[in-house]
């Protein structure tokens, strides 16, 4: 039911905020895996900064499984974060 979506789709958003929250910094960077595309193959192992979360609306895509819920980095030697 739609209370119950609601719910999981709080939790994800909390817990993704709480991660971009503990890794947001200039010197805490994070490996970048499994990314599936073309473009995202080339940046798998990479070292990245977080810069920001997914929207709740992706959060919910992600819940109903639609899609992934994924927090936005900015990769070393990339000009704009994916």
């Amino acid at each position: 039911d739609a209370e119950r979506l609601a719910g999981r789709v709080d939790v994800l958003v909390q817990q993704l905020g709480n991660f971009v929250a503990r890794h947001n910094s200039d010197d805490n960077k994070v490996m970048i895996v499994n990314l599936a595309s073309e473009f995202g193959r080339t940046l798998n192992g990479r070292m990245a900064r977080v810069v920001g979360n997914p929207s709740r609306e992706e959060c919910q895509d992600a819940v109903l499984g639609k899609s992934h819920a994924r927090v936005r980095v900015k990769v070393e030697g990339e000009n704009e974060p994916v």
